[in-house]
């Protein structure tokens, strides 16, 4: 198990996200700060797949991304499922 989150954390915040065979990532953690956290990177680097994932994990439709109208559309080609864990 992952240690508590420190007392600067409030409730409701995301402590950690793992993706697995989700769009383009094989298996992907991270645990974003408490803080203002930014995804930046290369393109085609996958900062658009973290935030779809973010959204669908937390609810959100397929249809308000803009990319896909079904979920199935966001499981890594070959695969079939994709998970995302977000705490």
């Amino acid at each position: 198990p992952a240690p508590a989150p420190p007392a600067s954390w409030k409730h409701g915040m995301v402590v950690r996200v793992k993706l697995t065979d989700f769009m383009t990532f094989e298996s992907c953690e991270f645990r974003p700060g408490p803080k203002l956290n930014m995804v930046i990177g290369p393109n085609g680097s996958g900062k658009s797949t973290i935030v779809c994932a973010l959204a669908l994990g937390l609810g959100g439709s397929p249809k308000l991304l803009g990319r896909a109208n079904q979920l199935g559309a966001y499981i890594k080609t070959g695969k079939s499922k994709a998970v995302i864990e977000i705490e």
